[in-house]
């Protein structure tokens, strides 16, 4: 007879066979909703971007209850490539399984038409549009536009 150890996060109860893989996923821990504000501008207008021409803004956040690192974050999209935008909560919204990705506000093109559709729906619905500066979320300004 053999004996089996296995180890389980504490955070999603994936199991494994050694002790630093276990510690490793734990040390993944759970995303703080709260860094994820509705409103914040996503997107990568690069040239070779998947998705040059959508703008992605944070609509809803809600915790994963089968991926326990991970949230799901609901996005309005703007687009520039006659796919339409989606801009209402009943919409079928962008959504993902994921974090979201901070520092993509430095690859924005505030000038692409998709993008100030974007601010403006926000503004008009009362939700305050933020970036990240690199480290969090700041409400978008004249440094950014």
């Amino acid at each position: 007879m053999k004996q089996i150890i296995r180890y389980k996060c504490d955070v999603c109860n994936k199991e494994y066979n050694n002790k630093e893989d276990c510690k490793k996923c734990e040390s993944r821990g759970i995303p703080d909703i709260t860094q994820y504000p509705i409103g914040c501008i996503d997107g990568d207008h690069s040239d070779n971007a998947f998705y040059r021409d959508i703008t992605f803004a944070i609509a809803l956040v809600e915790k994963d209850s089968y991926f326990k690192h991970n949230l799901l974050i609901s996005a309005y999209a703007c687009r520039d490539n006659g796919a339409g935008d989606n801009l209402s909560i009943s919409d079928n919204l962008c959504i993902g399984n994921h974090n979201w990705e901070k520092g993509n506000s430095a690859n924005i093109n505030w000038d692409k038409p998709a993008t100030k559709r974007l601010l403006l729906f926000l503004k008009e619905q009362g939700i305050t549009p933020t970036a990240w500066d690199g480290e969090k979320a700041i409400p978008v300004n004249k440094e950014f536009l």
